[in-house]
Protein backbone atom coordinates (compact mmCIF):
# COMPACT_ATOMS: atom_id res chain seq x y z
CA UNK A 1 0.00 0.00 0.00
CA UNK A 2 1.34 3.24 -1.02
CA UNK A 3 0.86 6.77 0.81
CA UNK A 4 -2.37 7.27 -1.18
CA UNK A 5 -4.08 4.60 0.06
CA UNK A 6 -3.11 5.71 3.92
CA UNK A 7 -4.39 8.95 3.38
CA UNK A 8 -7.88 7.67 1.71
CA UNK A 9 -8.07 5.20 4.26
CA UNK A 10 -7.68 8.10 7.19
CA UNK A 11 -9.95 10.42 5.34
CA UNK A 12 -12.63 7.36 4.76
CA UNK A 13 -12.89 5.51 8.14
CA UNK A 14 -13.81 8.77 10.39
CA UNK A 15 -16.23 9.37 7.97
CA UNK A 16 -17.85 6.19 8.10
CA UNK A 17 -18.08 6.07 11.72
CA UNK A 18 -18.85 9.65 12.24
CA UNK A 19 -22.10 8.60 9.45
CA UNK A 20 -23.26 5.89 11.75
CA UNK A 21 -24.64 8.62 14.19
CA UNK A 22 -26.82 9.90 10.66
CA UNK A 23 -28.33 6.63 9.87
CA UNK A 24 -30.48 4.32 10.48
CA UNK A 25 -31.43 0.34 9.43
CA UNK A 26 -30.29 -0.62 5.94
CA UNK A 27 -27.82 2.49 5.69
CA UNK A 28 -26.37 1.77 8.80
CA UNK A 29 -26.05 -1.73 7.88
CA UNK A 30 -24.25 -0.88 5.05
CA UNK A 31 -21.75 0.70 6.53
CA UNK A 32 -21.03 -1.56 9.29
CA UNK A 33 -20.00 -4.01 5.89
CA UNK A 34 -17.88 -1.08 4.37
CA UNK A 35 -16.50 -0.34 8.01
CA UNK A 36 -14.97 -4.06 8.43
CA UNK A 37 -14.18 -4.52 4.36
CA UNK A 38 -11.73 -1.88 5.07
CA UNK A 39 -10.72 -3.46 8.12
CA UNK A 40 -10.34 -6.96 6.39
CA UNK A 41 -8.54 -5.38 3.59
CA UNK A 42 -6.48 -2.61 4.78
CA UNK A 43 -5.51 -4.09 8.16
CA UNK A 44 -2.61 -2.65 9.83
CA UNK A 45 -3.59 1.05 8.99
CA UNK A 46 -6.52 0.75 11.08
CA UNK A 47 -4.63 0.90 14.56
CA UNK A 48 -5.08 4.30 14.70
CA UNK A 49 -8.68 4.27 14.83
CA UNK A 50 -9.10 1.04 17.11
CA UNK A 51 -10.63 3.13 20.20
CA UNK A 52 -13.43 4.74 17.93
CA UNK A 53 -14.15 1.19 16.78
CA UNK A 54 -14.32 -0.28 19.85
CA UNK A 55 -16.38 2.95 21.25
CA UNK A 56 -18.76 1.94 17.94
CA UNK A 57 -18.61 -1.60 18.81
CA UNK A 58 -19.74 -0.89 22.72
CA UNK A 59 -22.31 1.13 21.06
CA UNK A 60 -24.42 -0.70 19.25
CA UNK A 61 -23.93 -4.53 20.32
CA UNK A 62 -27.23 -4.72 21.60
CA UNK A 63 -28.72 -3.54 18.73
CA UNK A 64 -29.88 -7.24 17.18
CA UNK A 65 -29.88 -6.42 13.31
CA UNK A 66 -26.22 -5.17 13.96
CA UNK A 67 -25.21 -8.22 16.34
CA UNK A 68 -23.46 -10.10 13.35
CA UNK A 69 -21.48 -7.75 11.50
CA UNK A 70 -20.47 -5.89 14.91
CA UNK A 71 -18.99 -9.52 16.21
CA UNK A 72 -17.31 -9.68 12.89
CA UNK A 73 -15.86 -6.19 13.15
CA UNK A 74 -14.77 -7.23 16.62
CA UNK A 75 -13.21 -10.53 15.51
CA UNK A 76 -11.43 -9.19 13.26
CA UNK A 77 -9.73 -6.45 15.31
CA UNK A 78 -8.48 -9.23 17.72
CA UNK A 79 -7.15 -11.06 15.13
CA UNK A 80 -5.12 -7.65 13.84
CA UNK A 81 -4.37 -5.92 17.30
CA UNK A 82 -4.70 -8.03 19.93
CA UNK A 83 -2.36 -6.17 22.04
CA UNK A 84 -3.78 -3.08 21.36
CA UNK A 85 -7.10 -4.67 21.70
CA UNK A 86 -6.14 -6.06 25.26
CA UNK A 87 -6.25 -2.23 26.84
CA UNK A 88 -10.15 -2.42 25.94
CA UNK A 89 -11.24 -6.01 27.58
CA UNK A 90 -12.42 -3.85 30.98
CA UNK A 91 -14.97 -2.16 28.25
CA UNK A 92 -15.70 -5.28 26.15
CA UNK A 93 -15.56 -8.14 28.33
CA UNK A 94 -18.63 -6.65 30.48
CA UNK A 95 -20.39 -5.85 27.42
CA UNK A 96 -20.04 -9.39 25.74
CA UNK A 97 -21.28 -11.35 28.73
CA UNK A 98 -24.38 -8.85 29.05
CA UNK A 99 -24.92 -9.43 25.90
CA UNK A 100 -25.13 -13.49 26.23
CA UNK A 101 -27.13 -12.81 29.38
CA UNK A 102 -29.58 -10.84 27.57
CA UNK A 103 -33.26 -12.29 28.60
CA UNK A 104 -34.52 -10.57 25.47
CA UNK A 105 -36.80 -13.16 23.36
CA UNK A 106 -34.54 -14.27 20.82
CA UNK A 107 -35.73 -17.22 18.52
CA UNK A 108 -33.69 -20.15 19.14
CA UNK A 109 -31.07 -19.83 15.75
CA UNK A 110 -30.91 -16.30 16.80
CA UNK A 111 -29.55 -17.22 20.18
CA UNK A 112 -27.49 -19.91 19.25
CA UNK A 113 -25.94 -17.43 16.71
CA UNK A 114 -25.19 -14.99 19.17
CA UNK A 115 -23.60 -17.62 21.41
CA UNK A 116 -21.52 -19.01 18.80
CA UNK A 117 -20.07 -15.04 17.36
CA UNK A 118 -19.22 -13.83 20.76
CA UNK A 119 -17.12 -17.05 21.69
CA UNK A 120 -15.34 -16.95 18.79
CA UNK A 121 -14.12 -13.22 20.20
CA UNK A 122 -13.30 -14.98 23.21
CA UNK A 123 -11.34 -17.65 21.64
CA UNK A 124 -9.31 -14.94 19.71
CA UNK A 125 -9.14 -13.24 23.65
CA UNK A 126 -8.03 -16.27 24.99
CA UNK A 127 -4.47 -15.90 25.34
CA UNK A 128 -4.53 -13.04 27.45
CA UNK A 129 -8.14 -13.38 29.31
CA UNK A 130 -6.60 -14.70 32.81
CA UNK A 131 -8.14 -11.69 34.16
CA UNK A 132 -11.26 -12.24 33.33
CA UNK A 133 -11.82 -15.86 33.68
CA UNK A 134 -13.47 -15.41 37.17
CA UNK A 135 -15.97 -13.59 34.96
CA UNK A 136 -16.55 -15.34 31.72
CA UNK A 137 -16.32 -19.25 33.26
CA UNK A 138 -19.59 -19.00 35.30
CA UNK A 139 -21.14 -17.50 32.44
CA UNK A 140 -20.14 -20.23 30.03
CA UNK A 141 -20.85 -22.68 32.92
CA UNK A 142 -24.81 -21.49 32.73
CA UNK A 143 -24.64 -21.34 29.12
CA UNK A 144 -23.77 -24.80 28.57
CA UNK A 145 -26.29 -26.03 31.22
CA UNK A 146 -29.12 -23.82 29.07
CA UNK A 147 -27.79 -25.21 26.17
CA UNK A 148 -27.92 -28.82 27.34
CA UNK A 149 -31.17 -28.60 28.61
CA UNK A 150 -32.52 -27.00 24.95
CA UNK A 151 -30.36 -30.48 22.75
CA UNK A 152 -32.67 -32.70 25.75
CA UNK A 153 -35.71 -30.87 25.23
CA UNK A 154 -35.30 -30.83 21.36
CA UNK A 155 -34.47 -34.19 21.44
CA UNK A 156 -37.60 -35.55 23.61
CA UNK A 157 -39.66 -32.84 21.49
CA UNK A 158 -38.51 -34.61 18.28
CA UNK A 159 -39.19 -38.25 19.84
CA UNK A 160 -42.97 -37.44 21.05
CA UNK A 161 -43.72 -36.32 17.55
CA UNK A 162 -42.22 -39.40 16.38
CA UNK A 163 -44.06 -42.02 18.96
CA UNK A 164 -47.38 -39.88 17.81
CA UNK A 165 -46.95 -40.53 14.10
CA UNK A 166 -46.39 -44.17 15.09
CA UNK A 167 -49.43 -44.45 17.22
CA UNK A 168 -51.82 -42.91 14.11
CA UNK A 169 -50.11 -45.63 11.86
CA UNK A 170 -50.56 -48.25 14.27
CA UNK A 171 -53.93 -47.58 14.67
CA UNK A 172 -54.48 -47.21 10.94
CA UNK A 173 -53.12 -50.57 10.40
CA UNK A 174 -55.16 -51.83 12.80
CA UNK A 175 -58.50 -50.81 10.91
CA UNK A 176 -57.21 -51.58 6.94
CA UNK A 177 -55.25 -54.90 8.09
CA UNK A 178 -52.33 -54.33 6.91
CA UNK A 179 -48.40 -54.25 8.11
CA UNK A 180 -46.52 -51.34 10.37
CA UNK A 181 -43.01 -51.34 10.93
CA UNK A 182 -42.32 -48.46 13.70
CA UNK A 183 -39.87 -45.27 12.55
CA UNK A 184 -36.75 -45.76 14.84
CA UNK A 185 -37.46 -43.82 18.23
CA UNK A 186 -34.34 -44.33 20.00
CA UNK A 187 -33.73 -43.84 23.27
CA UNK A 188 -32.26 -41.04 25.20
CA UNK A 189 -28.52 -42.13 24.46
CA UNK A 190 -29.38 -40.96 20.56
CA UNK A 191 -28.99 -37.63 21.83
CA UNK A 192 -26.55 -35.13 20.01
CA UNK A 193 -25.79 -31.65 19.32
CA UNK A 194 -26.32 -32.00 15.47
CA UNK A 195 -26.04 -28.45 15.26
CA UNK A 196 -22.51 -28.00 17.05
CA UNK A 197 -24.30 -24.93 19.45
CA UNK A 198 -21.24 -25.25 21.27
CA UNK A 199 -18.64 -26.07 19.12
CA UNK A 200 -16.66 -22.30 20.03
CA UNK A 201 -16.93 -22.83 23.70
CA UNK A 202 -15.16 -25.81 23.49
CA UNK A 203 -12.40 -24.57 21.66
CA UNK A 204 -12.43 -21.46 24.15
CA UNK A 205 -12.00 -23.94 26.91
CA UNK A 206 -8.95 -25.77 25.30
CA UNK A 207 -7.41 -22.38 25.09
CA UNK A 208 -7.62 -21.29 28.62
CA UNK A 209 -6.85 -24.26 30.43
CA UNK A 210 -3.15 -23.58 29.20
CA UNK A 211 -3.57 -20.22 31.67
CA UNK A 212 -2.44 -20.70 35.16
CA UNK A 213 -5.51 -18.66 36.11
CA UNK A 214 -7.37 -21.58 34.36
CA UNK A 215 -6.41 -23.78 37.82
CA UNK A 216 -9.20 -21.77 40.27
CA UNK A 217 -11.94 -22.71 37.39
CA UNK A 218 -11.38 -26.03 37.14
CA UNK A 219 -14.14 -27.14 39.68
CA UNK A 220 -16.94 -25.61 37.87
CA UNK A 221 -16.24 -26.44 33.98
CA UNK A 222 -15.20 -30.14 35.23
CA UNK A 223 -18.75 -30.19 36.87
CA UNK A 224 -20.70 -28.98 33.81
CA UNK A 225 -18.77 -31.27 31.28
CA UNK A 226 -19.27 -33.95 33.58
CA UNK A 227 -22.96 -33.33 33.30
CA UNK A 228 -22.79 -32.37 29.65
CA UNK A 229 -21.01 -35.63 28.64
CA UNK A 230 -23.58 -37.48 30.76
CA UNK A 231 -26.78 -35.94 28.93
CA UNK A 232 -25.34 -35.47 25.63
CA UNK A 233 -23.46 -38.41 24.13
CA UNK A 234 -22.08 -37.17 20.96
CA UNK A 235 -19.94 -34.93 23.29
CA UNK A 236 -18.02 -37.75 25.06
CA UNK A 237 -15.10 -38.10 22.76
CA UNK A 238 -14.42 -34.28 23.07
CA UNK A 239 -14.77 -33.94 26.54
CA UNK A 240 -12.24 -36.52 27.60
CA UNK A 241 -9.53 -34.69 24.95
CA UNK A 242 -10.20 -31.63 27.22
CA UNK A 243 -9.84 -33.63 30.39
CA UNK A 244 -6.82 -35.22 29.09
CA UNK A 245 -5.69 -31.45 28.79
CA UNK A 246 -6.56 -30.57 32.07
CA UNK A 247 -4.54 -33.70 33.43
CA UNK A 248 -1.55 -32.64 31.36
CA UNK A 249 -1.46 -29.21 32.45
CA UNK A 250 -2.52 -29.47 36.37
CA UNK A 251 -2.32 -33.03 36.66
CA UNK A 252 -1.95 -33.03 40.55
CA UNK A 253 -5.22 -30.80 40.75
CA UNK A 254 -7.23 -32.71 37.95
CA UNK A 255 -6.19 -36.15 39.66
CA UNK A 256 -8.18 -34.87 43.02
CA UNK A 257 -11.22 -34.89 40.55
CA UNK A 258 -10.84 -37.65 38.94
CA UNK A 259 -12.24 -40.73 40.52
CA UNK A 260 -15.50 -38.31 40.21
CA UNK A 261 -14.51 -38.70 36.13
CA UNK A 262 -14.50 -42.23 36.85
CA UNK A 263 -17.49 -42.81 38.90
CA UNK A 264 -19.44 -40.92 35.95
CA UNK A 265 -17.55 -42.43 33.06
CA UNK A 266 -18.74 -45.87 34.69
CA UNK A 267 -22.20 -44.60 34.62
CA UNK A 268 -22.72 -43.67 31.91
CA UNK A 269 -21.26 -46.73 30.01
CA UNK A 270 -17.98 -45.00 28.62
CA UNK A 271 -16.12 -48.47 27.66
CA UNK A 272 -13.24 -49.93 29.69
CA UNK A 273 -10.70 -49.71 26.82
CA UNK A 274 -11.70 -46.29 25.21
CA UNK A 275 -12.01 -44.91 28.90
CA UNK A 276 -8.22 -45.64 29.81
CA UNK A 277 -6.28 -45.50 26.19
CA UNK A 278 -7.86 -41.34 26.40
CA UNK A 279 -5.47 -41.52 30.17
CA UNK A 280 -2.92 -44.23 29.72
CA UNK A 281 -0.25 -41.72 28.68
CA UNK A 282 -0.99 -39.12 31.80
CA UNK A 283 -1.60 -41.15 34.11
CA UNK A 284 1.21 -42.74 36.68
CA UNK A 285 0.98 -46.34 36.32
CA UNK A 286 0.28 -47.25 39.37
CA UNK A 287 -2.90 -45.09 39.52
CA UNK A 288 -3.87 -47.16 36.12
CA UNK A 289 -3.54 -50.59 38.24
CA UNK A 290 -5.74 -48.88 41.14
CA UNK A 291 -8.26 -47.76 38.56
CA UNK A 292 -8.50 -50.72 37.21
CA UNK A 293 -9.64 -52.52 40.19
CA UNK A 294 -12.21 -49.65 40.59
CA UNK A 295 -13.59 -49.60 37.07
CA UNK A 296 -16.25 -52.67 35.72
CA UNK A 297 -15.31 -53.52 32.37
CA UNK A 298 -18.34 -53.01 30.11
Amino acid sequence: LNDTDNTVIYLILPTMIDALNDFEGNTQTMIFERISFIIKTFKYICRPFISDLVDVVIKYFFEREFQKIICEILMKMLELFLDDMENYFPKLVPIMLEVLNDKTTYDKATTITMRKNIFKCFIFMSSKISNYLGLVVPEMVNILYSSMNEIKYDYVYASNIVNNINTKNAISSIATGSSFTPSNNTSMTGINDEKGRDEEIFVFIENIIKLPAFSQQMPKVISILLKYMEVIPSSREKIMKIFLLMMNNFKNIFLTFFPLVVRTSKAIGIPQLQFFNAFKKALERDAIIELIHNYDPK
